[in-house]
């Protein structure tokens, strides 16, 4: 279907669905991406999306990226394979654009752009926030396009223990443990996950089958350690340390013959570790906390003439005081000193390093028994080198004219740092990216629509000789996204389906490569069996460029289908199945080089098996 065709059928199927016959309870848990701070979501103003830990087990997604790509505005490509580069956009942003974290703490890879979403495995997720829009307010750089806040399980009061085997196609294997234990005193959680896979290859010929190519190996392990101690009723203190550590083969460009899947393979090896420790103070309506927090990735490249090998390292040190000055009445207020230091040896050797200083405010007022919403950020980011000292806002309101009926509004301003391989690879000059940006969120039970438009002035592009530097004007972001939500009782059937359209086009007005420019997603899930689930999952991406001013191939307009199934043995042990684009579809996220006729390969049909305990 063509997009104009697409948009009015998905809008007239939500707006003719039926509404709910009772008020929908609001779930009251506690989130910390919009301010940085604990809060209800009852008192957000900006546009939130919570992924919880019982919605990747019901779903079985395989990765990060699986769960991601059903939330309206988002959309991911990658380099061929479950470890392979995977770059994230946010309503048409650039990688580099969104601040993804673990438990607060950036791990955006200050050697190069973005970061690596496979350092974290899915048993170790409590839930993923994902925050839209610009949120430099609150978090500073690299949050022009939203944050990504992955938050890692806690311990319950007791013990608890979980084992995950499974296995698929392409001889994957699977084995993830997790133990955890608490009482009054202290408590803890250890994980342990290795995958392995002979995998497919990364890159094919546009008309070639995955299964007639050489194979893309790739393991993985993943170490996770968090530990905290009540020190009394006011004082805790908390310490963790998250460890990855990633092997893959991959298709490089082995000029003059480029991406040859018999010639050309390479391999890699990322290993990364992020530590934090943190003190807790709460008494009455003030928490306070201190931490320090440390992040290192290692990447080394060996391809077939030339390895490369780049090294980042960020480290914090930041404290956060919330105190409720009167009832629902709350003030945000924090410092941090960021350190960022990067090593690159690719075709020659360049360092880098810089720090920043970040104080920040934000206040947040409920009015009228919490109907009226009205939350205000600011910030100032100071550097000790050649850029700009940044002076960034946030302001947000949403009215709940009934429970289930809410009207909202933010208005924003965000920029996005140069990476230091930018700051060391660029033209005299260069300069933070900064965007300004509005949205508009109405919401009536179970549906959400919103509204965005977002200018970015002085968009980081790159020369022939892939040298960083500022393009002229502003470019512009804009679209719709709509989500409808509901469990119907009757039927046993938890219904999702999401929509998004978008339009990003750059100063000159020409429309920016790899932006789908309609995406829809529906999930269904039936519950009506006796100990059994079972569940579908479609998605379609529209109309897409591989290059700027839609020229290159047209890679989008294609559906995607998983199924998954799994059944209850008895209360602690559960048996699974979910096959991945069941129908086979031939698509690419990307193609590899514009004068080459080779694409990133998605794999095909894929089928994994597994079971899962908990006691």
């Amino acid at each position: 279907m063509k997009p104009s065709t697409l948009s009015v059928a998905v809008l007239t199927a939500i707006a003719t669905s039926p509404a709910l016959s009772e008020t929908t309870e609001l779930n009251d848990i506690l989130v910390m991406s919009p301010t940085n701070s604990e809060q209800s979501i009852r008192s957000v103003t900006s546009n939130l999306t919570v992924i919880t830990a019982q919605e990747i087990e019901e779903k079985h997604y395989q990765t990060i990226q699986e769960a991601l790509q059903v939330v309206p505005g988002i959309n991911l490509y990658n380099s061929g394979g479950p470890l392979q580069t995977t770059l994230l956009q946010v309503r048409g942003s650039s990688n580099g654009q969104v601040l993804i974290m673990v438990d607060g703490v950036s791990i955006n890879d200050p050697s190069s752009f973005g970061a690596n979403l496979n350092t974290v495995a899915l048993q170790d997720i409590d839930r993923i926030e994902i925050v839209k829009g610009p949120q430099a307010g609150v978090w500073g750089a690299n949050a022009a396009a939203g944050v990504v806040n992955i938050i890692t399980k806690q311990a319950t009061q007791g013990g608890h223990a979980q084992v995950n085997i499974e296995r698929g196609s392409w001889n994957t294997q699977k084995l993830a443990t997790t133990l955890s234990a608490a009482n009054d005193h202290a408590d803890f959680v250890f994980s342990l996950s290795d995958t392995s896979s002979d995998g497919y290859s990364s890159v094919i010929a546009a008309d070639a089958d995955s299964d007639d190519s050489e194979r893309d190996g790739h393991s993985q392990t993943d170490i996770n350690f968090k530990l905290g101690l009540n020190l009394s009723t006011q004082h805790r203190l908390e310490t963790s340390i998250k460890k990855n550590q990633s092997d893959f083969d991959y298709d490089a460009y082995a000029w003059p013959n480029g991406y040859d899947p018999e010639d050309a393979v390479s391999h890699a090896k990322i290993d990364s570790e992020l530590r934090k420790l943190q003190y807790r103070y709460q008494q009455d309506g003030l928490s306070a906390r201190l931490y320090l927090s440390n992040y290192q990735i290692e990447r080394t490249y060996v391809e077939p003439f030339v390895t490369g090998y780049y090294e980042g390292e960020s480290t914090e040190k930041g404290g956060v005081v919330n105190y409720e000055y009167l009832s629902g009445q709350s003030l945000t207020a924090g410092a941090v000193l960021s350190e960022y230091k990067g090593v690159s040896d690719y075709y020659g050797l360049s360092e880098a390093e810089y720090q920043s200083t970040g104080l920040f405010v934000t206040n947040t007022n409920l009015f009228n028994n919490g109907s009226l919403i009205i939350s205000e950020s600011l910030r100032n980011d100071q550097y000790d080198n050649d850029f700009d000292d940044k002076l960034t806002g946030r302001i947000g309101i949403k009215y709940r004219i009934k429970p289930d009926i809410y009207l909202g509004a933010n208005y924003g301003t965000a920029y996005n740092a140069p990476s230091l391989y930018d700051y060391t690879h660029s033209v005299a000059g260069l300069q933070p990216e900064t965007t300004e940006g509005y949205e508009i969120n109405l919401g009536a039970y179970g549906l959400e629509v919103s509204y965005y438009d977002n200018d970015v002035t002085d968009l980081i592009g790159y020369n022939s000789l892939y040298e960083a530097y500022n393009e002229d004007g502003t470019s512009s972001l804009s679209g719709f996204e709509v989500r409808y939500a509901r469990y119907f009782k009757q039927l046993n059937t938890d219904f999702e389906l999401a929509y998004d359209t978008l339009m990003a086009k750059n100063a000159e007005n020409q429309w920016l490569g790899r932006r789908p420019q309609d995406q829809v997603s529906l999930q269904v899930m039936y519950d009506g069996f006796a100990n059994t689930q079972i569940g579908i999952q479609s998605r379609y991406v529209g109309q897409m460029y591989d290059q700027n001013d839609q020229q290159g191939q047209q890679i989008g307009d294609y559906f995607t289908t998983n199924l998954t199934a799994s059944y209850a043995l008895n209360k602690g042990l559960n048996m699974y199945v979910r096959v991945v684009n069941v129908f086979g579809e031939d698509y690419t996220s990307a193609i590899t080089d514009a004068s080459s006729n080779n694409v990133y390969s998605n794999g095909g049909m894929q089928t994994f098996v597994g079971i899962r305990g908990n006691i």
